[in-house]
């Protein structure tokens, strides 16, 4: 069953947020941040990054999130735990939906005003939608795996 978190992002994008938008606001309002800056960061990365056809918004968003977890907070401080949970999801997505590619994931050219007419008359959104609950759910489980407690034997 998805997180409400992952139910929040779905209920985001459906009320006009842009793919991006909607996973990161998810995941920050999870994590108790609160800011205006959290959808502007996003707006460029939506549709593809900005109807590129490039990397799908929601993975896009899902990045931004393990960023707001996992980041790093000074230039001494490591990478690896962002970079192998980064790898992760783009290798789970691309299993579970055969891409990270927008172009591909939709099939039409949203750069495009007959590409746009496609991806609505074809009801795109319903995928779309899917996307942004899988890549919010699969965030949040990389930052809950990350903040678990190690134990050593």
């Amino acid at each position: 069953m998805p997180d409400l978190t992952a139910t929040r992002a779905r209920d985001l994008f459906e009320s006009g947020w842009f793919c991006t938008e909607a996973v990161v606001k998810a995941i920050a309002e999870h994590q108790n941040i609160d800011s205006p800056l959290i959808p502007k960061m996003a707006t460029g990365l939506t549709a593809g990054v900005a109807r590129t056809s490039d990397l799908c918004g929601a993975v896009s968003g899902a990045i931004l999130g393990l960023g707001l977890a996992m980041g790093r907070a000074s230039s001494e401080d490591s990478v690896e735990a962002i970079f192998a949970a980064t790898q992760t999801l783009l290798a789970e997505f691309k299993q579970a939906y055969g891409s990270t590619n927008c172009g591909v994931l939709t099939s039409v050219d949203i750069n495009t005003p007959a590409g746009q007419t496609a991806f609505r008359e074809s009801g795109q959104r319903v995928h779309c939608a899917a996307y942004v609950a899988w890549a919010t759910q699969k965030a949040l489980d990389l930052i809950a795996a990350q903040e678990a407690p190690r134990h050593e034997f």
